[in-house]
């Protein structure tokens, strides 16, 4: 094969020579040098590169090339468009002239351009230069909330003397035009074109009314706009602070909603009004949630799913519960043909609970779910002395019956009496728990001893001895008798801190005593400063936290936790029927809201007729201390209200309780760090930014305690920082950071965000990084149609 030689037309200097054996043509004055190293070249078989910029060199070039043929010498007029193409590896069209590649140093930024985005030449250009949604054969009316998003009119703005860019983008909107024969999505690119700003107001506007009915939203949408209500895109629910006036959407639909007043809608006009809100504002689930509550039958479970969906990502733990309380449970059987202990379990476990706890939770009186608990509350005192003797979940046997086999094994074990906890906040324990990769194990009811007094309880639990109740129990002393039973060391924790501060041993029992909760469930609700569901989640989160920090000390030994209530408690609403005489002539020793102490003395001055008020407990008869009066139905010997608890009494609130068991399998963690995936593509300068993630978790357990940050000093944000109590097995998560302001002039930010997490009693953390443009605000004035 002959050597060639190669000759670069180049009269625009635009090529740089890729050696430093190129020969360069500038002028005339180099045509001798350029003529002689052609002819030695020939002659001496040599291969040569010479790039000409001189049209005259060029044309007398040419002739050599007639005189010596083609074969020898190769003229290459095209190179510059043709060495683009064989970089990006596709053909550019005819239309697109040498001239059109000059100027804008397109050769070396096409190194840099993505060449992966599909399409052709077109579409290699305008989605490096704009966007990807350039790269859809057709309009992209599916996704042209995203499109316009993305779109930065500043970039576009200077470009309007980039003669390439105007063209492949004249074809584009040409060659959308002609994929449709539809009068809206041609009017759609006629807007796009000549009034992208109020296209992109009033398509955002939609995107959040939608859902309500027309006569509002025609309020809201300009009337030649009216017609991107036929249109076929996906809604968003994005709040597009950058181009909307939301106050004023805002109170458009406060106006509406107002106008429907609660005491005019009827069961059949709910479901079109939950169907309608948008579920992008907080006003709207405050409003339907007024509306309900004032009448519960309006709404069933599917509607409070739909709720629950539409409001995910708004409400709190406050507003859940809301919803969770707004339907009432099935409604309880009458219990009258119960007589055994488990009949009763099984009643009160499985319907008796549900329904009352939706009573208190909801201030509500029913007088006979009352009286299905004095049912209850009269067998239990009518057999009580029997079922000590005869059942196994009460309270003395607990520690030999359920936990006896775990005692046995070299296993540590660490039981937390919890002081005043019932059934109402088990299966939110076991929530909390399973968060924290614990497995719920036992799950069983177990019976107070009577009165439901805290030393009665605590003492015949650790004492194991139904009838011989310490008044002033020696805990410390009570644990290691437990533990000599089975042979381990033993230790009581008078509180859960000291758990902390301990060393967690192998083959150790741990005792702790927890008052927390009693103490928040006696304390005036309407002087709290949260709720109480709120401080009781605390509460509970804490002592999970803290037992689990403990045992995560402990090098992975073999542990199971035990919580033993010793009582729960009721709240009586002073509106609650309280039959109860005063006790002027009775010397009481010591009053409480539900039960009493008396004298041997006083109690034989005890009325027949007042027994109807209240259960007599000889200490004689009962194995107690005293002798105890006891409230019947839901009487008290004290003034109560619906603001704070009591016990003390026989209700299946006050002697019912969980007895829960907890383990942990912390070997072998293998883990799928979480996929962070960017929704923003770009934000915008000078205005208030919404930045939104997708964060899933692919692991068979739930990933927690999670904090994620934006840790880019140049972004302003109210809060960077957003925590996740959990992230399900298999679920994603939606995260929003609002009001994002930037103070960077680049057109692009390397946008940094740190996650930590716990999962499965290790932690982690990672930095993702992520590209956003940044683009300018929009102007009214620019027209796109100036590209064509």
């Amino acid at each position: 094969m002959m050597n060639k030689i190669i000759i670069y037309s180049d009269s625009n200097n635009i090529i740089e020579p890729q050696s430093e054996n190129v020969l360069e043509i500038n002028d005339i004055s180099d045509y001798v040098y350029g003529y002689h190293s052609i002819q030695d070249a020939i002659y001496n078989k040599n291969q040569l590169e010479m790039i000409v910029r001189d049209k005259y060199c060029l044309n007398a070039f040419i002739k050599m090339q007639k005189m010596y043929g083609e074969e020898k010498i190769k003229i290459k007029k095209n190179y510059y468009r043709e060495k683009i193409e064989d970089i990006i590896d596709m053909k550019i069209p005819d239309y697109i002239k040498k001239d059109d590649l000059i100027g804008i140093d397109f050769l070396e930024k096409s190194k840099e351009m993505n060449t992966e985005k599909g399409g052709g030449f077109e579409e290699f250009v305008l989605t490096n230069i704009l966007n990807d949604f350039f790269a859809y054969k057709s309009f992209p009316i599916k996704n042209i909330l995203s499109f316009f998003d993305q779109l930065d009119l500043d970039v576009i703005k200077n470009n309007k003397k980039n003669k390439l860019f105007k063209k492949v983008f004249k074809s584009k909107i040409n060659s959308w035009k002609k994929k449709t024969d539809d009068e809206l999505i041609l009017k759609l690119i006629d807007l796009f074109l000549s009034d992208f700003k109020n296209l992109y107001k009033n398509i955002s506007t939609y995107n959040l009314i939608y859902t309500y009915p027309e006569n509002l939203v025609n309020k809201l949408i300009d009337k030649e706009y009216m017609f991107i209500k036929n249109l076929n895109f996906k809604k968003d629910g994005k709040k597009r602070d950058n181009i909307l006036n939301l106050k004023k959407i805002e109170k458009f639909i406060e106006y509406y909603l107002n106008t429907k007043k609660v005491k005019d809608i009827k069961s059949g006009e709910i479901e079109s009004i939950i169907h309608n809100l948008s579920g992008n504002f907080k006003f709207e689930f405050n409003y339907i949630i007024n509306i309900i509550s004032e009448d519960p039958t309006l709404i069933d479970n599917a509607l409070l799913t739909e709720l629950k969906t539409k409001y995910k990502n708004i409400i709190d733990y406050n507003d859940r519960n809301k919803l969770n309380n707004l339907i009432p449970p099935d409604r309880p059987e009458s219990p009258a043909q119960l007589d055994s202990l488990n009949e009763w379990f099984n009643w009160l476990t499985n319907q008796y609970f549900d329904y009352r706890f939706w009573l208190e939770n909801n201030n509500k009186e029913d007088d006979e779910i009352n009286k299905y608990s004095f049912l209850y509350s009269s067998w239990l005192f009518e057999n009580y002395i029997k079922l000590l003797s005869t059942e196994e979940n009460v309270m003395p046997k607990i520690i030999t019956s359920k936990l006896g086999d775990a005692l046995e094994d070299d296993k540590t074990i660490i039981i937390i009496m919890l002081d005043n906890f019932n059934y109402k906040y088990a299966d939110q324990l076991i929530e909390i728990f399973n968060k924290k990769s614990y497995t719920n194990f036992k799950k069983e009811p177990i019976l107070s001893m009577i009165p439901s007094e805290t030393y009665i309880n605590k003492g015949t639990l650790l004492s194991m001895n139904t009838f011989e109740v310490d008044e002033k129990p020696d805990y410390n002393k009570l644990c290691e008798n437990i533990g000599k039973m089975y042979s381990k060391d033993a230790k009581y924790l008078s509180t859960i801190g000291k758990l902390k501060e301990s060393e967690i041993k192998k083959n150790y029992l741990y005792i702790v005593n927890y008052l927390m909760l009693d103490k928040t469930l006696h304390e005036n609700q309407n002087q709290a400063a949260s709720s109480l569901p709120n401080r009781i989640k605390n509460e509970l989160e804490a002592i999970v936290q803290i037992i689990d920090d403990s045992i995560n000390d402990t090098n992975k030994l073999e542990t199971e936790v035990y919580i033993i209530p010793d009582h729960g408690s009721v709240k009586i609403p002073s509106s609650r029927m309280n039959l109860i005489p005063g006790f002027d002539e009775i010397n009481i020793i010591d009053d409480g809201y539900r039960s009493v102490k008396i004298s041997d003395r006083n109690l034989k001055q005890i009325k027949k007729s007042d027994q109807d008020f209240y259960y007599i407990m000889d200490k004689n008869r009962f194995g107690v201390p005293h002798n105890y009066l006891i409230a019947k139905y839901y009487y008290r010997f004290k003034e109560t209200n619906n603001s704070f608890y009591v016990h003390g009494g026989l209700s299946p609130e006050e002697t019912i309780v969980p007895l829960l068991g907890f383990k942990k399998d912390n070997d072998n963690v293998e883990i799928e760090l979480p996929n962070l995936n960017i929704k923003t593509k770009s934000i915008r300068k000078s205005v208030k930014n919404e930045i939104e993630f997708g964060l899933k978790n692919s692991n068979p357990f739930s990933l927690n305690d999670m904090k994620i940050e934006l840790a880019n000093s140049e972004m302003k944000c109210p809060n960077k920082t957003k925590y996740l109590e959990a992230v399900d097995a298999f679920e994603e998560e939606k995260i929003l950071f609002n009001k994002v302001e930037i103070s960077n002039n680049k057109s692009t930010i390397t946008l940094l965000v740190d996650v930590s997490f716990n999962y499965l009693n290790n932690k982690y953390d990672k930095r993702y990084k992520f590209e956003l443009s940044i683009k300018s605000i929009q102007e009214n004035s620019f027209d796109l149609n100036d590209l064509l």
